[in-house]
């Protein structure tokens, strides 16, 4: 048995149970109809004082006072006089159903206990209703019932059985019939429009979309059909005309729904049939409109919508039930069935609201429903798992091509690196030769030459020797692995030059910002930083006769500014005159001079910085600006 017949079947079961003969159900009843004119209907009276004595017969429950003949004129009053059973500890009494265009209410001893609420053509009829007897001022419970039905002149109306007793003996039949009859259908309808919307964004076939889209008609149509069974209206949120307009055609468009979905399933299509069911749909809809009818009305062309719906939908299910056993398909051929089957349950139905079976069955076609949804999403659950066990299979076959292309990488990336570390060390041997060649080299000849010029200017030679060794450990500091941290660098140097400015007679004032990692900036920026700064202290020694030296770091707008400023003779670059180079005597300072600026300025394009020169009343400021962002590869210097 399939999950929804088998749902279906529980349903039904517990229903019935929940109405079956008791000993405590009234059985028998007085009844009394009075007709008036008005066409409008009067809220029940809080008390009731006389009743006329004639005129009441005795009935037997479940009773329809009023058979549906036609729509007709004015209010009919039914008047229902309970026997009382003996007294209880806590008398309940329990209604499964009335039905009727109008309103109920509930008496006893002459006092309004109960009344139904809502809307009068909408008016929670599905709903039980559960009246404790016990007052709560402390009273007696009532020794005498009478239950008020004001209907609507031929639209019918009927009540079931009642039933008095205690609320323990009670409590389970209203329970039980509440739930199913109210409850359940909402809650499925929830859970459908949820399961719609989320089938609906997930990513589908164009089919599985025609599929998804077709569920989510069917759950908002579920969803406006049971409306009605869940409880009374409130006009404050919908006017009852509408509200009539849009649950009765729900019914019909299920129906096309249905059939629809059917024939996508079977593979096929039946315009002429398609078309036919549609424009029947359009008609109903137009026919119903509250633009041109009263929600009475409305209520009155109900059945023969129903019955014209059910004519067309047997022949209709009919034909695609043999299209669905025709292919073979699994899934169409279970929903042709459940369509076959929900055929009675619509005949059913009909005859219970008019007034032709007993008022105490349940309304089934609403559990056909519930299977009918039940199955769209078994559909859709299948063939989502299809694209998801699609969409697994492809992620291994992904995941194992994923797999073999790292291993070649992996062994491609390691030749690679072994060629890179190679010609990395080749790289850094050469630039250890020019380094030493350029620099080291250099300044050791300079020193022989002025060695041989002058043999006994013990301290020119020594300074000169000194920056030979200053500029060798400078290379070999380069070599140690402090990575981008200009701040450890800049340290380093001071540690280096500190014992020569001192010697020197230079007093050293040294304030340093902290200094961001400039990510940027490689070791061989920062060794052409260090040159720069040296051949700058260098000059100054040399040429500014200068006694204070202020060495200062800062941020400046993400560039690091890095300023040597001096007490000595004010200098600048254009200072170097045609005259001081013919002198005789400064030829060779002059020489060093204008060669130690333009390493300056070389190294400082390399690391594309900017090195300039601020003569002041006393002094001179030197300035460095390394911006923030470095390029990958610097320029060659200048040989």
């Amino acid at each position: 048995m399939a999950p929804g017949a088998r749902l279906l079947w529980w349903a039904s079961l517990c229903l019935l149970c929940a109405g079956t003969h008791a000993a405590n159900a009234v059985h028998q009843a007085e009844r009394l109809t009075l007709t008036a004119d008005s066409p409008h209907f009067m809220a029940p009276p809080p008390r009731i004082d006389v009743l006329p004595d004639t005129g009441w017969q005795r009935v037997s429950l479940p009773d329809v006072a009023l058979p549906r003949d036609g729509q007709g004129e004015g209010i009919t009053t039914t008047w229902y006089r309970l026997p009382v059973p003996a007294p209880h500890d806590n008398p309940t009494l329990y209604l499964p159903r009335w039905q009727t265009v109008g309103q109920v209410a509930i008496y006893g001893d002459g006092v309004l206990l109960w009344r139904s609420s809502g809307d009068l053509v909408w008016n929670g009829f599905n709903r039980p209703v559960w009246l404790p007897l016990t007052p709560l001022d402390g009273r007696a419970a009532p020794g005498e019932l009478l239950i008020r039905m004001d209907s609507v002149t031929g639209l019918g109306g009927g009540l079931s059985r009642v039933y008095l007793d205690d609320t323990d003996a009670l409590i389970w039949r209203y329970r039980t019939r509440l739930w199913l009859q109210a409850v359940l259908p909402g809650a499925i309808a929830l859970v459908f429009l949820t399961l719609a919307a989320f089938g609906l964004s997930l990513r589908h076939s164009r089919e599985d979309r025609t599929l998804s889209r077709l569920f989510l008609a069917a759950a908002l149509l579920f969803a406006l059909r049971g409306l009605h069974f869940s409880g009374p209206l409130d006009t404050r949120l919908m006017p009852s005309d509408w509200f009539g307009w849009l649950t009765v055609n729900a019914l019909l468009g299920l129906v096309l729904v249905s059939l629809l979905f059917n024939l996508r399933l079977c593979q096929r299509r039946l315009p002429w049939l398609e078309y036919t069911l549609g424009g029947s749909l359009l008609l109903a809809l137009l026919t119903s409109l509250p633009l041109f009818q009263a929600s009475e009305q409305i209520v009155a062309l109900a059945g023969a919508t129903y019955g014209i719906a059910l004519l067309l939908s047997s022949g209709a299910f009919t034909l695609v039930a043999v299209l669905a056993w025709r292919s073979g398909i699994r899934s169409a051929q279970v929903l042709a069935t459940c369509n076959l089957i929900g055929l009675p349950l619509a005949a059913h139905d009909l005859l219970l609201m008019q007034y032709q079976i007993n008022l105490e069955h349940p309304y089934l076609l609403v559990y056909w429903e519930i299977t009918f949804c039940l199955l769209f999403s078994q559909i859709l659950y299948r063939r989502y798992r299809q694209g998801v066990d699609a969409l697994e299979h492809h992620r291994r076959i992904l995941a194992d091509t994923l797999a073999r292309r790292e291993q070649e990488l992996d062994a491609s990336y390691r030749k690679l690196r072994e060629v890179e570390q190679r010609e990395l060390l080749a790289l850094e041997r050469q630039r250890l030769m020019r380094d030493m060649h350029d620099g080291l080299g250099a300044t050791l000849t300079n020193a022989l030459h002025i060695a041989q010029q002058h043999r006994g200017e013990d301290d020119t030679l020594t300074r000169t020797l000194q920056e030979g060794i200053d500029e060798l450990r400078q290379t070999l500091d380069s070599l140690t692995p402090v990575g981008n941290d200009l701040t450890t660098s800049l340290a380093t140097l001071r540690y280096r030059l500190q014992p020569r400015l001192e010697a020197a007679g230079l007093t050293l004032h040294w304030s340093m910002d902290a200094l961001p990692a400039q990510h940027t900036l490689t070791a061989e920026h920062i060794r052409h930083v260090l040159s720069i700064l040296q051949e700058a202290i260098t000059n100054i020694l040399k040429h500014n006769r200068a006694d204070t030296l202020h060495f200062s770091t800062r941020m400046d707008h993400g560039d690091v500014l890095i300023e040597l400023t001096d007490n000595g003779t004010p200098f600048s670059p254009q200072n170097l005159s045609t005259a001081e180079r013919s002198s005789t005597a400064e030829t060779s300072s002059v020489e060093r001079h204008g060669r130690g600026l333009t390493n300056i300025l070389s190294r400082a394009a390399a690391i594309q910085a900017q090195a300039s020169w601020q003569p002041d009343t006393v002094g001179t400021r030197f300035t460095l600006r390394i911006p923030g962002t470095h390029p990958t590869h610097h320029q060659p210097i200048p040989h």
